[in-house]
C-alpha cells in the first residue's frame, strides 16, 4: 500500500508530528498500565526492576498478591535459573507489536516521505529499519542523522548558555537520553530472574 493522494500524505504527516519516540512512548504507557493490573495467574517470575516496580507502584492488593504467587511458585518449582520474567515478556510482546505497527506505516509510504519530522530512538529505528525494504532504510537512516544534528545543535547551544550562566531548555537533555537509549525505565534485555536461591528449603 502506497500514500496516493493528499489525504493520505497529511496522515503521515501528522503522525510524524508528535515528538519523542512514538514506540517508547507506547512502552511507558503500557508498562505503566501493566505493573498497576498484573495480577497472581499472569506471573511465575519476576526480574529486579519489574520486583521493585511492583512494590513502589502497584496497588498494595495487587502487588502483594502477585508477591504471594511469585513464592508459591518458587518454592513448588525446583529449578528458577533461566527463566526470565513474565513482565519484561509481556513488555517484549508488545513492543514488538508497536515495531510492526511503525513498519507497516513507513512501508506505506513513498520512500521520500520518511524523512520526514518522525522521531525514533535509536533502539528502536534500528528495529524498524531492518524490516523495512532498502529505500525505507535510507529514509530511516536520513531520519536518524537529522534527529542526531537538530539534538548535537541544541546540546551545543546548552553547554554554551551555561558557560555564560544563563542556560535554559534544559527539556533537550532528556530528548538526548531518550534518542541514545530509550526512555527511562525501558529495558532492552530480559534480566535472569532471581539467582537460583541456595537458601531454597
Amino acid at each position: 500500500m502506497r500514500v496516493t493522494n493528499a489525504a493520505d500524505a497529511v496522515r503521515a504527516e501528522a503522525m510524524a508530528s508528535k515528538p519523542g519516540c512514538r514506540v517508547c512512548a507506547g512502552l511507558k504507557e503500557f508498562q505503566t498500565n501493566l505493573i498497576e493490573v498484573v495480577g497472581p495467574e499472569r506471573v511465575s517470575h519476576l526480574c529486579n526492576y519489574h520486583a521493585w516496580a511492583l512494590a513502589r507502584a502497584a496497588p498494595a492488593e495487587v502487588a502483594a498478591d502477585v508477591f504471594l504467587g511469585v513464592l508459591k511458585k518458587w518454592r513448588e518449582q525446583t529449578e528458577t535459573v533461566g527463566k526470565s520474567c513474565d513482565v519484561c515478556r509481556c513488555i517484549r510482546d508488545f513492543e514488538r507489536g508497536e515495531v510492526r505497527r511503525v513498519v507497516e506505516e513507513f512501508d506505506a509510504i513513498e520512500p521520500a516521505i520518511t524523512s520526514r519530522q518522525e522521531t525514533l530512538c535509536l533502539f528502536h529505528s534500528r528495529m524498524v529499519a531492518v524490516s523495512l525494504p532498502r529505500e525505507k532504510q535510507v529514509g530511516i537512516a536520513r531520519m536518524i542523522s537529522r534527529n542526531a544534528a537538530t539534538l548535537r545543535e541544541e546540546l551545543e547551544a546548552l553547554l554554551e548558555q551555561s558557560k555564560q550562566r544563563r542556560a535554559t531548555g534544559w527539556g533537550v537533555l532528556g530528548r538526548a537520553a531518550e534518542f541514545l537509549v530509550s526512555q527511562r525505565g525501558i529495558l532492552h534485555e530480559e534480566d535472569v530472574c532471581s539467582d537460583q536461591d541456595q537458601q531454597k528449603k
